[in-house]
């Protein structure tokens, strides 16, 4: 399943799954160049998720709504809640993962390799700020996606990634992997590439939140970074 990524604004990022000439868009935060993108593909937009309820995921949506009359699968109300949810040929796994927000979930479609949408949850190097959820929410939520294959593609909602990894490199300078990661980092950014997808076997070989022993240590690590 063709897989287009989408920057929108400073530093998000849309994604567009495509089955044949249709269309499934997961955290459209802006609603114009989505549409462009769409437009220009031929494409006919038949759903939208959302990873959680900030406006820079789901600010589009309505928009887009209105002018395709596309089905938006629901959060729940104030909490993360697990299921399926079906595009085209396509199952995608609900994967309940609060912390960043009470709401927050990811998006899963198993496969060689799978495919993970994380929004805001796990980044490249990094995770979420906490907003609503808790640290000891999110410890879990991460070690979770942690139990997913190895080679599972992770796609999240930011590029983050350079600062996250000058993080990472603060609390793990020894670590050989990561340094070598950075640098590949940052030749794609030099040339205005995207640093997504990484994959879950290398996060959590360079992720410093992916290898907190406990909740506490967690916790402790998620402060550090808040004010990095």
């Amino acid at each position: 399943m063709p897989i287009h990524i989408l920057p929108l604004a400073e530093d998000n990022y849309c994604y567009v799954l495509q089955d044949g000439q249709e269309a499934c868009v997961i955290d459209p935060g802006f609603s114009e160049p989505v549409a462009r993108f769409l437009d220009d593909q031929k494409l006919q937009l038949q759903l939208i998720l959302n990873t959680h309820h900030h406006s820079d995921h789901c600010g589009g949506n309505q928009n887009l709504k209105e002018m395709t009359g596309c089905r938006i699968y629901p959060l729940a109300a104030g909490t993360a809640s697990a299921g399926t949810v079906v595009f085209g040929s396509a199952q995608l796994q609900v994967m309940a993962t609060p912390g960043h927000s009470r709401d927050s979930v990811c998006f899963y479609l198993p496969g060689q390799p799978g495919l993970l949408f994380t929004g805001d949850t796990l980044f490249i190097g990094g995770c979420g700020r906490i907003f609503g959820g808790t640290a000891e929410q999110l410890f879990a939520s991460l070690q979770r996606l942690a139990a997913l294959p190895e080679d599972t593609l992770l796609y999240c909602g930011h590029e983050y990634t350079l600062h996250n990894l000058a993080f990472a490199l603060s609390i793990h300078p020894e670590n050989a992997a990561l340094q070598a990661f950075y640098r590949e980092m940052q030749q794609r950014r030099l040339a205005q590439l995207p640093t997504v997808p990484s994959t879950i076997g290398r996060e959590k070989q360079i992720n410093a939140f992916l290898q907190a022993a406990d909740a506490r240590s967690f916790a402790r690590l998620r402060r550090q970074k808040d004010v990095f």
